[in-house]
């Protein structure tokens, strides 16, 4: 392991539901590493910041992976690891933003078709 403190094997851990991560003990084996609650800490701290930069709507910059390291507690972490993080955050957000278009184009279709079943 790279960074031993980011987190612990699941089958290393003994309080299994006292962590803020119960579902990662549910799904896994004890093959899962669950974060540490200092590392939980500070993804919340960076959580402000990569909303910040990404607001409601996806405008193309660069330099975006670079800015994370200007969170509180980033000079904590190394370099890797809140790269690793941003660039996780970016899917989950394309992915969320996928789905809420999805909705949409549904919703106006529906909206659409209301105007000739009337």
């Amino acid at each position: 392991e790279k960074y031993p403190y980011l987190g612990d094997h699941t089958h290393n851990i003994s309080e299994k539901w006292s962590t803020s991560t119960p579902w990662i003990f549910h799904l896994s084996r004890g093959g899962s590493i669950a974060p540490s609650a200092s590392f939980v800490k500070a993804c919340g701290a960076f959580e402000p910041v990569f909303l910040n930069l990404h607001k409601k709507r996806n405008q193309s910059r660069s330099g975006r992976f670079k800015t994370i390291n200007g969170a509180p507690h980033s000079e904590k972490w190394p370099h890797d690891v809140l790269k690793l993080y941003t660039k996780t955050r970016t899917f989950i957000r394309i992915k969320a933003l996928n789905t809420r278009l999805k909705t949409d184009v549904k919703l106006r279709s529906l909206k659409q078709l209301g105007q000739f079943v009337n």
